[in-house]
């Protein structure tokens, strides 16, 4: 994990504009998450059944199960259009979106588990660690 339980972070947003591999913090109704952006609107999601791979534009991102990919889906199965998709398995994320994951992905709840979040969720991204003073810095 990048970060830990307790960590101090400072959030940034003014003129954010989501990007891929950016830490940020979102509003997930009773609680907030921090979690990595992996894909944004425009990027291509394709899921392949026989290795289980998940890509974002060809790149290999991650093995899920059909399971947690139909979650995914479904998030916004309602708001693609002809022009967004190829197939089931092959489409785009629509405007406004975001796909996250979890850094310790094993031990995560992230889009695997509640499917794409909208931007205008997002808080901030996480631009310093403040505490533990020891390990104060920039989060990659």
């Amino acid at each position: 994990p990048t970060l830990h339980n307790n960590e101090k972070v400072l959030v940034w947003n003014l003129f954010y504009e989501p990007q891929n591999d950016d830490i940020i913090v979102f509003d997930a109704g009773q609680s907030y998450y921090v979690k990595r952006i992996v894909a944004k609107e425009e990027d291509r999601i394709t899921y392949n059944t026989e290795n289980e791979g998940l890509y974002v534009n060809n790149i290999y991102i991650e093995k899920i199960t059909i399971e947690e990919y139909e979650t995914i889906y479904r998030s916004i199965s309602n708001v693609i259009n002809n022009e967004q998709t190829n197939s089931h398995f092959d489409f785009i994320v629509p405007k406004d979106k975001v796909l996250v994951l979890g850094d310790n992905r094993g031990n995560s709840n992230d889009s695997r588990d509640f499917g794409f979040i909208d931007e205008y969720d997002i808080l901030g991204y996480v631009a310093l660690r403040i505490y533990p003073f020891g390990k104060f810095g920039k989060v990659r």
